[in-house]
């Protein structure tokens, strides 16, 4: 993280928090919801800024391109490069100092056989969660990144389909995947966020989407050069600017 950014976060926080407080003045003669609105909404943003994670999505149709970018922003094939419509998940990736881990948010709760074919993935330490709807691999440190690919492989891809029934549960149940590894490419602070494709998607792929552009600061949207985008793109970028309010890159 540069300095500069680093000064600026810590000149943002101070000024949010003098804001905060002076939002708390019980001499303002202003309207108590008003007030305690205000103060709700600068906490959110405290948060936010607290947290370090400035939040960049990739929106596009499904195998335009998204996940082979994140490969060369990261200078990594880490992600595989095809995600097929019926498997495909919301990946974020974000930078820890070592290690390499990937979590997994479910739906429903994992039963034991799930566990079991979850388990059998790979070498290293997992641990599901007390309430069973999340899930952690730890991946070894020998041949860490060809196991994470495999890993990834067997999560958002259809290979599941064809090697294990209990898994292929599993990854229909699958509401998201969180990749920790080193990147030394990228900034500590920013967390890439890859998503399933924009076109022919279900109602639950969509409300995810819309969800991960409601957290996210930037959305870069990734078209096909010899196309150039179509209606239903630019139907998906007008909701994103007049209901999102959010930056967007071409």
């Amino acid at each position: 993280m540069s300095t500069d950014y680093k000064e600026l976060r810590e000149w943002t926080i101070d000024r949010l928090n003098w804001l905060h407080g002076f939002c708390g003045d019980s001499d303002l003669n202003l309207e108590t919801k008003r007030l305690a609105q205000a103060k709700e909404d600068i906490a959110g943003q405290l948060k936010q800024i607290r947290e370090g994670r400035y939040r960049v999505v990739l929106l596009g149709s499904f195998n335009v391109g998204k996940s082979t970018l994140i490969n060369a922003l990261l200078g990594d094939e880490i992600l595989p490069p095809l995600m097929e419509p019926c498997t495909a998940k919301t990946v974020y990736l974000m930078h820890v100092d070592k290690g390499i881990s990937v979590s997994g948010t479910m739906n429903n709760k994992l039963d034991k056989q799930a566990e079991k074919s979850l388990g059998c993935l790979q070498k290293g330490a997992f641990k599901v969660s007390p309430d069973r709807m999340t899930f952690d691999l730890e991946l070894s440190s020998d041949g860490a990144k060809k196991g994470l690919r495999e890993l990834l492989e067997s999560l958002v891809t259809v290979k599941a389909y064809s090697t294990d029934c209990e898994l292929a549960k599993v990854v229909n149940d699958l509401a998201e995947v969180r990749i920790k590894m080193p990147l030394p490419r990228w900034a500590e602070d920013i967390v890439l966020t890859d998503t399933p494709g924009v076109h022919s998607m279900s109602d639950t792929e969509e409300s995810v989407t819309y969800g991960v552009i409601g957290q996210a600061h930037l959305v870069l949207f990734i078209f096909d050069s010899e196309y150039g985008g179509n209606r239903h793109d630019f139907a998906f970028m007008r909701r994103i600017v007049e209901n999102r309010r959010r930056q967007m890159f071409f």
